[in-house]
This record gives C-alpha cells, structure tokens and sequence, in this order.
C-alpha cells in the first residue's frame, strides 16, 4: 500500500490508491479528470475543496473537518466518519 501526503496535486501519483489531502490541495486540476478521485480518501487533517469533487470509492474522515466551500462533494463509496466533521 502507498500512502502520501499531498498539499498540491496536478497528475494522479503513480501507484497510489490511498490519499491523504491536507489544506486547499485539489486534485487533477486542469486536467479533464479535475476533481475526480477513483479510490478511497481519507482525511486526517483539516482540508477545503477547492472544486466539485467526487471520490470515486470510500471517503473516511478521521478528525479532520472537511470544508465543501460552496462546492459539491460527491463519494461514490461509503462515507466513514471516525470523529469528523463537514461543513459547507
């Protein structure tokens, strides 16, 4: 299994299929995949979307507050919520 942290992410990290975003990272941006993630995420520190976002498999939300930012978030999987929290 490869773990990463990400605060910034243009390409998807080769070999990766857990991610861990921090901050305002966005992912793909500017490519036609922007804001597409097909595997799990998870998130253990504070994160702010940064466009519509949807997590292609299982979201979990380790005490972290996720932030949608007037921006739609859509997980695909099953949303596991270990003491989280999502605000808009």
């Amino acid at each position: 299994m490869t773990v990463e942290l990400i605060n910034s992410l243009t390409s998807e990290p080769a070999g990766s299929q857990f991610l861990y975003l921090a901050g305002s990272a966005v992912i793909n941006q500017g490519l036609v995949s922007a804001g597409v993630w097909p595997y799990n995420l998870s998130l253990v520190e504070n994160w702010t979307l940064q466009q519509d976002t949807t997590i292609g498999n299982d979201l979990f939300l380790n005490s972290a507050t996720l932030t949608r930012n007037g921006f739609t978030l859509t997980v695909t999987g099953t949303t596991y919520n270990n003491g989280g929290t999502i605000v808009e």
